[in-house]
């Protein structure tokens, strides 16, 4: 097809000839123009070629009276089959070479994943229309410029960027496509059919960017790629163009990092953004030591391309950490000074006001409203909460203001919530009553999981709740705010229950602290106190998983005060007796008698069916303190009798802890296959409600069986998958119960130095926990690994230290009953003095004193360990003095005091003791003068 032209006409032909015109420029091509003048591309081109026909050809609009003819304006042209018409010369083919696009001022980063897909479906031949949906910020046209890029040949006559976003008004689509095409000018009327007949036979790719501008042409689409076989459409729209041929590709920010590490930041396609932009504007930025803020950064915008480059604009100025803060407190925060940036790219805000503006007012009032959600929603609960019906979701979906997730949910951008959110607060009114309906739905939905909950439907209740956590959260802290004692009675037990199976301990502490602080400021009232009880009581689970036993029995003790105060029962539910929590804390410390007692009065107190969950965890620390005694039979029975009980009300969940104890029976009485079958049922029940800690206790009693039959390294690999779970939950009694059980494994593998370490960092925890059994069977544990090391006076005294403690479990003492008749045979004999009840100052200093020694490497620390004092070798020299204990001697005969002596050789204070008292052991004195004038007559000292 040819254009032609009058011979005689000056005035121009072509959209690019009207901009150059009025510019008094010399004509050229379109190609040539922007190889001339990188810096004009597309869109300024498009909106000058746009502005100046309109201005030129309003004159020809104006002639009233004219005829049909003169009306026309004289670049309307006519064409006949052979593309000729009659006084008319003929003018060249519009240009060939068409791949042409703009120039981008930036690096691209990341999409390869969407790149490779969308190149697939377009080449494919069954797409033909793909629209880039998201919205503003999201970077649709940047990676749509990307994939025309990729795709130059497969199109063999162009790609071609139609920029829509300056244009409004009728047929401004079909003059966007013809200026993008350098086509000649025709009438407005016949534009349409002028762009149609040149594409028919063309292989070309059209690049219609912000297609949200002229949604009503849509159907001007369907007529170009019905008439034109060989051409397809790659579109960016903040909507959905709503076509039978259209084939959607939501596109979400770029790829978050999954912590902090260096390996996650460098993986994700949003830090390496956030990282090169920062980079230009600080030549001194590294992610470095700020590599958490920048996850941080990523995370908070979703990453999002525009939030991400205009927060790096920020690092100039500010820290990672105080943005990521300031864009938590504030949307405004994302803006950029930069002057050549177009305006809507200048802040997110200038981004979003676009969408909102082509809201209806009831679209508007309905969308601020579900501003209120965080992390998702169903659409019972935005019917609910924000009046919201199907079409309307339908419509924020198609316009990319919503997108629809998993399991019939909806989920909002981040940053496109606190936009709505900053509009849903400036009108007071319906800001208020739209949380109020918030909070009642979601107090309702946590009370209604509660019933669920006991008729045994554990499982369906926390993962109804766990996908509603992000909304549950906020709408309890506001009834916590409000001292709404009814909604706090409501829903305790069972956001207890959610909380000590999912997790995090960390935060169910913050937030029951703060109901408990709430609570307490309220005039007491039966109401009042039975719900800080119930409050109290549930703090003190979290306090002991996180290992503050103290605080623990602080809140259970109050707990059970404010239920005798008004005579009341507990509440039905899973241990809701402050007796049972009081019996865990006693079991912690190693006080059977006291935990049998606890469990006795809440299993004589649970009688009553509806307390059948209370009597199953009674039974359960019966099992458990008549098992650490070695009564293993009545053990056995007690641990049977709690599982038929939670069978009978369906509670899986506990059946767990019920398995885990008849498996540590079984282990104990030498049956191991039974026991694994046994920590192996309870893995499986745990992993079926995502309970992490559960799945870490048996990994953690399935690699004591391995240890026990020989296994080491397979126990290792349990110990260790162990270790990992409790260290992101945060348990620190079973993260140093899974490192002892490394050290164990590590010892029985070879590993005599890693041992060493695991040993040391569990005795750190248990000792700071005052997890008394723990402590102790840590410390045997060290023991067997002293005598490997032949250090077989060291072994003896910390065996004998647990051996003869009260809190030592059975299983403990016979571990280390079973070394001390060898030790015997190759010490000779030992007196153990009566100060071997091994009371707690001196455990403590033993223990400190040992932290001590471990933190030295295997081959320095053999022979520095101190004994307990109270062990006297009938031949004091039996062996001899360490090279530190000599220099402590020598010391003592310089006159120095202990403190004088931890502070020249940089040891503690009691550190010191305890070598003076090892001295003294092996010199068998019982002062400083005797020991002085003994080394003295042995000559150790001058």
């Amino acid at each position: 097809m040819q254009a032609t032209y009058s011979s005689r006409s000056t005035r121009p032909t072509s959209l690019s000839d009207v901009a150059r015109t009025q510019d008094r420029r010399p004509s050229r091509t379109a190609v040539a123009l922007d190889r001339d003048r990188p810096s004009m591309d597309s869109r300024t081109r498009s909106t000058t070629a746009h502005q100046r026909w309109r201005s030129w050809q309003r004159p020809y609009r104006q002639s009233a009276g004219s005829s049909k003819e003169e009306a026309r304006t004289p670049l309307q042209y006519r064409y006949n089959g052979a593309g000729r018409a009659s006084g008319v010369t003929t003018m060249s083919k519009p240009r060939q070479d068409l791949h042409v696009l703009p120039q981008q001022r930036t690096s691209f980063i990341g999409r390869n994943h969407e790149i490779m897909e969308i190149r697939s479906m377009l080449t494919s031949g069954a797409c033909r229309l793909l629209t880039l949906v998201g919205p503003g910020g999201i970077g649709k046209t940047r990676l749509a410029l990307e994939i025309a890029r990729a795709l130059r040949e497969s199109f063999a006559d162009g790609t071609v960027f139609v920029p829509l976003q300056p244009v409004a008004g009728a047929d401004d689509l079909s003059m966007s496509i013809a200026t993008a095409l350098d086509l000649p000018l025709a009438v407005p009327h016949e534009l349409r059919a002028h762009v149609v007949r040149y594409l028919q036979n063309r292989q070309i790719l059209l690049l219609l960017d912000n297609f949200e501008h002229v949604l009503e042409e849509a159907p001007r689409i369907t007529e170009i790629l019905s008439a034109a076989p060989q051409v397809a459409c790659l579109v960016t729209s903040r909507e959905a163009l709503n076509l039978e041929e259209e084939w959607l590709y939501p596109l979400d920010g770029l790829t978050l990092p999954a912590s902090a590490a260096p390996d996650s930041i460098e993986q994700a396609h949003a830090a390496q953004l956030f990282a090169a932009r920062a980079q230009r504007v600080n030549p001194r930025f590294m992610v470095g030591v700020e590599a958490a803020a920048v996850a941080r950064i990523c995370h908070l915008v979703e990453g999002m391309p525009l939030a991400l480059e205009l927060a790096a604009t920020w690092t100039k100025t500010l820290s990672c950490a105080m943005i990521a803060a300031e864009i938590e407190r504030n949307l405004a925060f994302l803006t950029t000074p930069i002057r050549n940036l177009p305006e809507r790219h200048r802040s997110v805000r200038a981004a979003f006001d676009g969408s909102w503006q082509r809201l209806t007012p009831d679209e508007r009032a309905c969308y601020m409203r579900l501003s209120v959600f965080q992390g998702g929603f169903t659409f019972e609960a935005a019917a609910q909460v924000a009046q919201a019906s199907l079409p309307l979701l339908a419509t924020f979906v198609d316009k990319s203001l919503l997108r629809r997730a998993a399991h019939d949910r909806y989920q909002i951008h981040e940053l496109l919530r606190q936009y709505a959110a900053d509009h849903l607060r400036d009108a007071p009114n319906v800001y208020a009553d739209t949380l109020a309906a918030h909070q009642a739905y979601y107090i309702g939905l946590v009370t209604h999981q509660c019933a669920a909950m006991m008729r045994g439907n554990q499982v369906e209740a926390m993962r109804a709740i766990g996908a509603e956590i992000d909304n549950i959260r906020p709408a309890i802290g506001r009834a916590i705010a409000q001292g709404n004692v009814a909604a706090l009675d409501q829903v305790t037990n069972t956001l207890s229950q959610y909380y000590f199976i999912r997790g995090p301990y960390q935060e169910a502490v913050d937030l029951f602290s703060r109901a408990a602080r709430c609570l307490h400021e309220l005039p007491a009232s039966p109401a009042v106190d039975n719900v800080l009880a119930d409050v109290l009581r549930e703090l003190a689970y979290f306090y002991i998983r996180l290992g503050q036993v103290e605080l623990a029995r602080r809140a259970l003790v109050e707990s059970e005060a404010l239920f005798q105060r008004h005579d009341t029962c507990p509440p039905p539910g899973i241990a809701t007796d402050p007796q049972i929590g009081l019996g865990l804390v006693a079991l912690i410390e190693g006080n059977y008698l006291e935990a049998g007692r606890r469990g006795e009065q809440a299993m004589f107190g649970s009688q009553e069916p509806l307390h059948s969950w209370n009597h199953a965890v009674a039974l359960y620390i019966l099992a458990n303190v008549t098992e650490a005694d070695g009564r293993l039979e009545p053990a056995r029975q007690y641990a049977q009798q709690a599982c038929r009980l939670v069978e009978a009300v369906g509670d899986r969940w506990f059946m767990a802890y019920c398995l885990n104890t008849l498996g540590s029976i079984a282990a104990a009485a030498g049956a191991y296959a039974e026991a694994a079958r046994h920590f192996q049922a309870s893995y499986a029940i745990r992993e079926e409600f995502a309970d992490a800690e559960g799945m870490a206790l048996a990994l953690a009693l399935l690699g004591k069986v391995a240890v026990l039959q020989g296994q080491h390294h397979a126990a290792r690999e349990l110990y260790e998958r162990s270790l990992g779970l409790y260290h992101n939950l945060g348990d620190r009694g079973g993260h140093a119960a899974a490192l002892n059980g490394l050290g164990i494994a590590t010892r029985g593998a070879g590993d005599p130095d890693g041992s060493r370490k695991h040993f040391r960092a569990a005795l750190e925890i248990a000792a700071e926990m005052r997890y008394v059994p723990l402590v102790l069977t840590i410390l045997t544990g060290i023991g067997e690994w002293l005598v490997d090391r032949g250090a077989l006076h060291r072994a003896r005294c910390l065996l004998s230290v647990v051996h003869t403690h009260p809190a030592a479990d059975h299983g403990t003492r016979q571990r280390a009953q079973r070394l001390l008749p060898q030790d015997e045979a190759r010490l000779g004999h030992v007196h153990l003095s009566k100060s071997m009840t091994a009371q707690a100052d001196q455990l403590e200093e033993l223990v400190q004193t040992l932290l001590h020694e471990l933190a030295l490497p295997a081959d320095r620390s053999d022979d520095a360990l101190p004994p307990v004092e109270g062990v006297v070798d009938a031949d004091p020299l039996l062996e001899p003095l360490t090279e530190r204990e000599r220099a402590i001697l020598a010391c003592i005969g310089e006159g120095l005091s202990n403190q004088a002596i931890a502070d020249r050789l940089i040891l503690s204070l009691g550190t010191v003791k305890w070598y003076t008292s090892h001295i003294y052991g092996k010199l068998g004195v019982q002062t400083r003068t005797q020991a002085v004038a003994r080394a003295r007559t042995l000559g150790i000292l001058p």
